[in-house]
């Protein structure tokens, strides 16, 4: 691919994913009450599995917007391109130095910190996001 080409590539990724970098970070959100809330005894499971459903339709969304992007893109591009483009946007959100993802290796992120004792609510008294 040319350099010209390839950098229009680029750009049409990058733009794909700055548009879905919100829904990323709703589920960096969801995640991150994930794990506040397995901090407490007993884990409140019903508020974990709303954050698990609440996680799984955001990502379906993510999903609904890649097709749109890779039907959107496919007539304006060479075969070449159209390949580059669909296995970029299938493999996600740029890498970061921790691994795949924008949380690394680490599925729910580093915990928080513990709850403060007998209280289910983490130092400073604040309730996780629902």
């Amino acid at each position: 691919m040319a350099p010209a080409a390839r950098e229009k590539m680029r750009e049409i990724v990058l733009d794909f994913h700055r548009e879905t970098e919100p829904l990323h970070r709703r589920i960096r959100a969801h995640e991150d009450s994930i794990a506040w809330l397995l901090q407490l005894d007993p884990p409140p499971r019903e508020r974990i599995d709303g954050h698990v459903l609440r996680i799984a339709d955001v990502r379906a969304e993510i999903g609904r917007r890649a097709v749109e992007h890779l039907i959107g893109v496919r007539g304006v591009l060479t075969p070449e391109q159209y390949r580059f483009f669909v296995s970029a946007v299938l493999s996600g959100p740029p890498r970061t130095p921790e691994g795949p993802g924008p949380r690394g290796n680490r599925p729910f992120g580093p915990p928080p910190g513990p709850p403060d004792a007998g209280e289910g609510r983490p130092p400073g008294g604040a309730d996780p996001p629902r």
